[in-house]
């Protein structure tokens, strides 16, 4: 992706392993290596989609699948664009396609395909995976932490019948576990690729793998063999059973991850069980949310873009939220019942949200799909863009 002041070459591990395909391996892509070298986000997200839709897949695999809904979302709203391309052997004439990276694309007319894809669209409206990859069996992605939300606006585009894989839980220092059945997101230790120490969240001595509880949740220093010592990730796991005596983890927290306006210590795997429970009761399906710190009122934010199809938030949905945190965190519970927590708001965000915040974390060496949105925030991100507030003291606002 680019040379430090120094000469040193960098980039993102990601990249890096898809480098190494060769041979056979390479020829399963879905899309051509070329298709990387294009430089707006745009024209990448359009190839990516242009060439994989003229394939069987059979599997994908990535890190959010958010990013693969997005991917989705576009290749539905450009369905015709993309129909007359694969027909024709093009590229839409709307976007800027460099010309040296159009001379390196195999773009070649495939009428029968465009075909296929016309019928799946004259039969239900739109342009559904269910039509132009029948054959999808598998998508592997991070399914834990706040990335794991993402799933549930990605399951709507499945065909029935694929499994859903954990990517496993890892980074670029290193890979952590070994995912071991479809939709578990916890899986045992890779404890031959590096020496983990566990730090109890309460404080007291790092343990080792051996002698950590199951149920309990620990911060993880790393040292490994390219030369990491005692290297903290920030990051807080959670123990969830063992295979074979081997402690199987899973990824819950950034250790920052946390609401803290007067003690509660509100943490994001507790609000996206609770408030995302009570999202699922309402029907509502969310392309991204988060709660907001508001220091200055003492109360949450909580922060919705609404997918395609969703059902719309009633005027009770902050008091729904609230009630369930109250029930389920007894220390918000009791902040609320002392009056030192004031009730929590909605804010409805525009369209359009998500990829706003994306695009304000991407730079060079970190694209979209390794971006790690967080569930607590401490204001309201792109406060520009909310559309309406739902406030359980004066109802609905514009």
């Amino acid at each position: 992706m680019g040379r430090t002041s120094s000469g040193i070459p960098f980039g993102t591990a990601s990249g890096s392993t898809l480098e190494s395909f060769s041979g056979p391996l390479a020829g399963r892509l879905a899309f051509p290596m070329e298709v990387l070298q294009a430089e707006a986000q745009e024209m990448l997200d359009y190839l990516l989609v242009r060439f994989s839709l003229g394939r069987d897949v059979r599997v994908v695999v990535g890190n959010n699948p958010g990013r693969l809904v997005s991917l989705l979302e576009q290749a539905d709203r450009r369905r015709d664009d993309l129909v007359r391309d694969i027909a024709e052997g093009t590229v839409v004439a709307g976007l800027a396609l460099d010309p040296a990276l159009a001379s390196a694309l195999p773009l070649r007319p495939d009428p029968e395909r465009a075909r296929v894809l016309a019928a799946g669209i004259a039969a239900s409206g739109c342009l559904m995976p269910r039509d132009f990859w029948p054959n999808l069996r598998l998508v592997s992605f991070w399914l834990s932490g706040s990335v794991g939300r993402y799933m549930a606006d990605l399951d709507p585009w499945l065909p029935e019948g694929v499994a859903r894989m954990d990517f496993g839980y890892g980074a670029s220092e290193a890979k952590l576990t070994i995912p071991m059945a479809p939709g578990r997101t916890a899986g045992p230790l890779a404890l031959h690729a590096q020496f983990l120490e566990f730090v109890p969240l309460d404080g007291g001595k790092p343990l080792l793998a051996h002698e950590v509880e199951d149920g309990a949740s620990y911060r993880l220093l790393l040292t490994t063999y390219s030369g990491l010592y005692r290297y903290d990730l920030h990051d807080v796991v959670r123990v969830d059973g063992f295979t074979a005596g081997c402690p199987d983890v899973v990824f819950e927290s950034k250790v920052g991850d946390v609401g803290n306006i007067t003690g509660e210590r509100l943490t994001g795997p507790v609000l996206m069980r609770i408030a995302g429970g009570i999202l699922a009761e309402a029907g509502i399906r969310a392309r991204h949310w988060c709660a907001a710190t508001d220091v200055d009122r003492h109360g949450y934010d909580l922060c919705i873009e609404l997918s395609r199809g969703s059902a719309r938030p009633s005027p009770d949905l902050p008091l729904r939220v609230d009630s369930a945190l109250r029930a389920g965190v007894f220390v918000y519970g009791l902040m609320r019942d002392q009056g030192m927590l004031r009730p929590l708001r909605v804010r409805i965000m525009a369209q359009g949200w998500l990829e706003r915040l994306y695009a304000a974390r991407v730079r060079p060496g970190v694209s979209t799909s390794q971006v790690k949105l967080p569930v607590v925030v401490p204001a309201v991100p792109l406060p520009e863009m909310v559309e309406r507030v739902l406030d359980p003291a004066g109802g609905a606002a514009g």
